[in-house]
């Protein structure tokens, strides 16, 4: 596993969420967002947002093993989710 391969991200999320505890959605931040902002590319990567590009996963909510991938796709639900999730971080 190499590093910033998204078999190193995935096993950087279990480690924070399944080993340390963190909730989801505040283990997600130093994988998307941060890096994202740190890159320049806040707003076009690193969130759900409308214009900005999405690859997505869906993770077993237990183990966090990869269910389905949906590159370029975005679903509102999910986003709805996601940002109530951040929103209550704030």
């Amino acid at each position: 596993m190499g590093v910033r391969t998204p078999a190193s991200l995935l096993f950087e999320l279990k480690q924070l969420v399944l080993v340390k505890g963190m909730a989801l959605a505040k283990a997600l931040q130093p994988l998307t967002t941060t890096p994202a902002e740190i890159y320049g590319l806040k707003g076009q990567k690193g969130e759900i947002a409308v214009g900005a590009h999405a690859d997505l996963l869906v993770l077993d909510g237990d183990t966090l093993e990869i269910r389905d991938g949906r590159p370029g796709t975005f679903s509102r639900a999910l986003q709805e989710a996601y940002t109530s999730e951040i929103e209550s971080l704030n």
